[in-house]
């Protein structure tokens, strides 16, 4: 039969104890709350970066399409500048066209 020790008997259970108690120990019983905190803080971040994002998405899109819009009133705006330079060519013509029939009928009366 072995002989043990008693002081070699009691130093084992004290490491089992001792092992058992960091088993069982507050901290560890407590890391799967702060697990859970720290990933729903993380979680809560993502939805905040994601919302930040959809606000700035939102945004640019607003930009955008307000610059369409003034592109398109400038478009229109153009389109009808161009009209009327074209009208006022028309109306140059033809009255330069009015002003040399008249200087001709004037030249054929000083004529006669």
């Amino acid at each position: 039969m072995i002989k043990i020790k008693l002081s070699t008997i009691l130093f084992i259970i004290a490491i089992i104890a001792s092992n058992a108690n960091a088993v069982f120990c507050v901290d560890f019983a407590t890391l799967n709350v702060y697990e859970q905190m720290t990933n729903s803080k993380y979680t809560q971040g993502d939805n905040e970066i994601g919302n930040e994002i959809r606000n700035i998405t939102n945004t640019i899109k607003s930009e955008i399409k307000q610059i369409e819009n003034n592109n398109k009133t400038l478009l229109k705006n153009l389109k009808r500048a161009k009209e009327a330079e074209s009208i006022l060519a028309l109306k140059k013509s033809f009255l330069l066209k009015q002003n040399n029939e008249l200087q001709s009928i004037n030249n054929n009366i000083k004529a006669n």
